[in-house]
């Protein structure tokens, strides 16, 4: 569905280029690099500024107008920023719809090749087993497993560990309790050590 909409955008881009006066253009959409850019964004308005002897941001400002007046069904809304980008923002429902996709039909979505062959041991959570576990815990070990799990589809073998933090001043205090009940146990005078 994605692509689509990519399509129908370049589409729309690439007929009011042709009615500005570029013969044959060519529109590139690209993954925004931030999320607060859109999904998608093109150069396309910087690419052909020259040739049509315009400002880059007018000209970006006029396509938005024209994709405004032409909408293409998916996308929400699209926006033009300094120096002369295009940002196209889809709407929720068609990245819901990619995600069903993705989920359906791409079963390996996402795997690859690059840790083949090589070992890992990844240790995460270390919980304490002398007192309750809390919300901080449980934020490691999502962040443990899916770390994981990202090495685990890059063609890793992974061995995931967790270490049980057992050390630590309330060892040491039932250690001390154990002894000195020992020691009263046994009746071994107080002055004498024993380390059983």
């Amino acid at each position: 569905m994605v692509e689509e909409i990519i399509d129908n955008i370049k589409e729309s881009i690439s007929a009011w280029l042709k009615q500005a006066g570029v013969e044959t253009p060519l529109v590139l959409l690209e993954r925004a690099s931030v999320s607060e850019f859109g999904e998608y964004s093109s150069n396309v308005a910087m690419r052909y500024a020259k040739e049509l002897g315009r400002n880059p941001l007018e000209l970006a400002g006029e396509l938005v107008v024209y994709l405004g007046e032409h909408p293409v069904s998916g996308v929400e809304r699209v926006a033009a920023v300094k120096p002369g980008f295009l940002n196209v923002y889809l709407t929720v429902a068609a990245k819901v719809q990619q995600l069903a996709t993705i989920r359906a039909e791409r079963s390996n979505f996402g795997q690859n090749t690059l840790y083949k062959g090589e070992k890992w041991v990844v240790e995460h959570t270390s919980p304490n087993p002398n007192k309750a576990m809390h919300l901080a815990h449980l934020r490691i070990n999502l962040i443990g497993t899916s770390i994981v799990r990202l090495l685990q589809a890059s063609g890793a073998e992974v061995v995931a560990d967790a270490v049980y933090n057992n050390r630590g001043i309330a060892i040491a205090k039932v250690m001390y309790g154990y002894l000195a009940h020992m020691k009263q146990a046994a009746n071994i005078p107080t002055d004498i050590a024993y380390w059983a």
